[in-house]
């Protein structure tokens, strides 16, 4: 493992894995510890590759069988830092529900005109323009209308 897994991901780990392999930690290891545990692993689980693969990792994990990802895609991984041969998988669909909900809550705002960096702030302390929330409080059927209506917000 290249990331630095919580307790309860590694009891996870432990339990699904442990009985078929050695599953070794490398986060916050030595170079030298680091080095050698990625020298003789089949496979290496990573969560964030851009901080996780150095630049010599390439020679070091040449034996490796598979470089599992955890997050949905792989457009983040700088392929040039791996070994040629060595498959990369992902998992699609990981965030799907999350993302959605977020696209269309960016949607509404959009519909609503909520941009907070046209509002600005009120002041330095945390309070919020009053026709921002405004026009968030208003019913959700005045969508298509307060958009027109608001223009300032």
């Amino acid at each position: 493992m290249t990331h630095d897994a919580i307790a309860e991901q590694r009891a996870i780990y432990d339990e699904v894995l442990g009985a078929s392999c050695e599953i070794v930690y490398v986060a916050g290891a030595t170079d030298t510890d680091r080095g050698a545990a990625l020298a003789r692993a089949d496979a290496v689980i990573a969560t964030h590759p851009l901080a996780e693969f150095r630049d010599g990792d390439k020679a070091l994990l040449a034996g490796a069988q598979l470089i599992q990802q955890t997050t949905a895609g792989v457009d983040h991984v700088l392929f040039d830092r791996l070994p040629d041969g060595v498959p990369v998988a992902a998992n699609p669909g990981t965030y799907s529900e999350p993302v959605a909900e977020h696209v269309l809550a960016m949607t509404f705002a959009a519909a609503k005109r909520l941009l907070i960096g046209r509002c600005g702030r009120a002041s330095s302390t945390n309070s919020r323009p009053t026709a921002c929330w405004r026009a968030v409080s208003q019913p959700f059927s005045d969508l298509a209308g307060s958009a027109r209506k608001r223009p300032d917000c």
